[in-house]
């Protein structure tokens, strides 16, 4: 078991440390990657005196899926047996096998979901929209995090994703007169913005500068945000 680093530069690999030489093959040969959610890559150990590293084609296009530009990441690299095989687990989180596969398929549902919403977005705000720039000011202001209290779909997904799986919400609906004031709005993520607008029954009981409640077919999301923020 060894820390290294997930590196997206000028070179995309798994980097070790040249105190670990010791630790690692004496010699340069292939090897196969575990990916935290199961996935399986093929890669290639460079037993670089200066920069011992793990490369290949297939783990630098999953590296650069994951890692933003110059934002080295931590991870653990398991050796599985005596094979050259390796495990790769981010921070202190190890996905199980039956998690990962959840995990897939609630962010393969949650595209799909924000790629259906995306063309109704964009003529709702072509017709009813106040202020083009609302989104950015909303995420410059909050963040891009899902406020509904307890929520956890966006837990590990990297920042520079994390963007593109928020939406801001108008509390009350723009298609029913709702205003773009801060105490109108706030930013949640695709799954807990389409819950309101797809569920059987949504309404507001509800807000002011620091909250706001939604009942939504019978379960009640609290939604923290300050709007003095952006007031």
């Amino acid at each position: 078991m060894l820390p290294a680093r997930l590196v997206h530069h000028t070179g995309t690999m798994i980097r070790f440390t040249t105190a670990q030489l010791d630790r690692l093959p004496n010699a340069d040969r292939d090897c196969t990657i575990v990916l935290p959610d199961g996935a399986v890559l093929n890669g290639h150990f460079r037993c670089h005196p200066a920069n011992p590293y793990i490369g290949g084609p297939s783990l630098v296009r999953w590296i650069k899926s994951w890692v933003p530009y110059n934002v080295p990441t931590a991870v653990t690299v398991h050796q599985v047996g005596v094979a050259n095989t390796i495990r790769l687990q981010i921070g202190a989180i190890h996905l199980a096998p039956a998690d990962a596969a959840r995990r897939r398929r609630v962010l393969a549902r949650a595209r799909q979901l924000k790629q259906q919403e995306a063309e109704r977005r964009r003529r709702s705000y072509e017709t009813w929209e106040r202020d083009p720039n609302l989104r950015r000011i909303a995420l410059l202001a909050w963040g891009s995090h899902c406020q509904v209290v307890g929520c956890t779909f966006l837990l590990g997904v990297p920042a520079h994703i994390r963007e593109k799986m928020v939406d801001v919400h108008h509390l009350n609906h723009v298609g029913k007169g709702g205003s773009d004031s801060p105490m109108n709005i706030c930013v949640l993520c695709v799954v807990h913005h389409q819950m309101i607008h797809r569920a059987p029954t949504s309404n507001v009981h509800s807000w002011d500068l620091d909250q706001a409640t939604v009942n939504v077919n019978g379960l009640t999301l609290s939604i923290h945000r300050d709007a003095r923020r952006i007031l």
